[in-house]
């Protein structure tokens, strides 16, 4: 199979592991997918179908199409302050809040800021010049490609994990050749927050895509109402069945903060692991916001993430990976 030359070095697991996980679906994997797909139920079914809880062969076959697609999705509002802009594969989530514009990621390079994010936000009435704070949530190059840009330019904070940092600014990955990765800056640490006005996005670290993955907490309205989401900040699974059972550790302390909080709902800046772009689809055709979920509903996706992870562990075990 043929592997789209951008795709970042987590994802290359989906292909890279064919070889070494079982040709016949464990036992065990299967009776996760079916709980996945018991909390689904119709509306939730895309995800729970979706990238995340495919065997790793599946997994390549399903995102291959996703990081071929040129054509870039229109920049749109999920909420009344939050704004998707981006690609197929990875895009950046835009925060309006009293105090300027937090973006979520920074997309692959330069080009993209010039090219697609800037532009975006243009189309949807937001000012680059705005941007204040530039959140990476983990140190690959599809994160944090442009977020020199926004530091030089228009004097933005760059934030990430002190782990993710050192990730950041020793620029292993290949696919990182010639971006020029930011200024070492502002350090995401757990339990720390972002505040604005009255407002704060909060710091979760869930190591486990990385060793300093930033999972987040961000307050936003739905027509005037106040709403929490969680943004979970590494969904690539590692390549051993110990650093996937670390992850599944990690979702259920992001799930436990975001119950807390009281969300309703989940984003991520791979939309194609949680059915962002189907949501966007179908939000101008009902009364009721696809990206707003309910309590309950929360508590279910999370519950689907956590099966499909507990999936890939048993496959992986079941590889004695």
């Amino acid at each position: 199979m043929k592997i789209h030359k951008r795709l970042p070095g987590a994802i290359f697991a989906a292909v890279t592991l064919v070889a070494a996980t079982p040709d016949v679906e464990p036992e065990t994997a299967r009776r996760h997918i079916d709980a996945a797909h018991a909390l689904a139920g119709a509306d939730l079914m895309p995800i729970a179908d979706g990238y995340l809880c495919r065997a790793p062969q599946q997994a390549a076959a399903y995102l291959a199409p996703i990081a071929g697609n040129k054509i870039n999705p229109e920049p749109a509002a999920a909420f009344d302050n939050l704004f998707y802009v981006g690609g197929n594969f990875v895009g950046t989530w835009i925060l309006k809040t009293p105090a300027g514009l937090v973006l979520i990621d920074a997309m692959w390079n330069e080009k993209d800021a010039a090219n697609i994010i800037e532009p975006g936000m243009r189309k949807l009435g937001l000012d680059p010049a705005e941007i204040k704070h530039v959140l990476i949530t983990h140190g690959h190059v599809d994160h944090y490609g442009s977020a020199r840009h926004f530091q030089s330019v228009y004097g933005a904070k760059i934030w990430a994990s002190a782990a993710d940092w050192d990730i950041i600014v020793a620029d292993p990955h290949p696919l990182a050749k010639g971006v020029a990765p930011p200024t070492r800056g502002e350090v995401a640490v757990d339990g720390g927050k972002l505040e604005f006005g009255d407002e704060a996005i909060g710091f979760v670290l869930t190591p486990g895509h990385t060793p300093g993955t930033l999972s987040l907490v961000v307050p936003v309205r739905d027509k005037g109402q106040r709403r929490i989401v969680t943004l979970w900040g590494g969904t690539a699974m590692p390549e051993t069945s110990a650093g996937v059972r670390q992850m599944h550790a990690s979702l259920l302390k992001l799930w436990r903060v975001g119950e807390d909080a009281g969300a309703e709902g989940e984003i991520s800046t791979h939309a194609f692991v949680d059915d962002g772009f189907g949501r966007f689809a179908r939000k101008p055709l009902g009364a009721n916001n696809p990206f707003t979920l309910g309590r309950d509903g929360y508590v279910r996706v999370m519950g689907i993430h956590s099966e499909c992870i507990l999936a890939q562990a048993s496959r992986y075990e079941a590889a004695g990976k």
